[in-house]
């Protein structure tokens, strides 16, 4: 399964707005639903803070990351959009469980492409 991500107005996709994923695994978590492992297409490289540079920048390559439903009762694979946490994964992550008590990266659009 394939899956478009698009920015809510964020802003953290800074070169693209959309960016097409392929689903790699799918967990179900009592409670909480459906996360979805997917993978980047291409690299995802976005800026953060941590650098050693004059802005304080560094630039963060990610190739996996994992999405999860943020509305109750509307899972990912709907016919119409859903909204969705994200967490980006850093290449070498341990990406084995989803991160159930973690803080999300992002907030995201979510729609199935096939």
């Amino acid at each position: 399964m394939r899956l478009r991500l698009e920015d809510q107005g964020d802003g953290w996709f800074w070169k693209t707005p959309k960016v097409d994923v392929r689903v790699v695994e799918r967990v179900s978590v009592p409670d909480l639903g459906q996360y979805f492992r997917v993978a980047f297409h291409a690299p995802l490289e976005r800026p953060e803070r941590g650098g050693s540079t004059p802005s304080g920048l560094h630039v963060v390559v990610y190739d996996e990351a994992w999405v999860r439903s943020r509305w109750r009762g509307r899972e990912v694979g709907a016919e119409e959009g859903v909204s969705v946490f994200l967490w980006l994964l850093e290449p070498g992550e341990d990406a084995r469980q989803p991160p159930v008590n973690d803080s999300p990266s992002a907030w995201v659009m979510c729609r199935v492409l096939v």
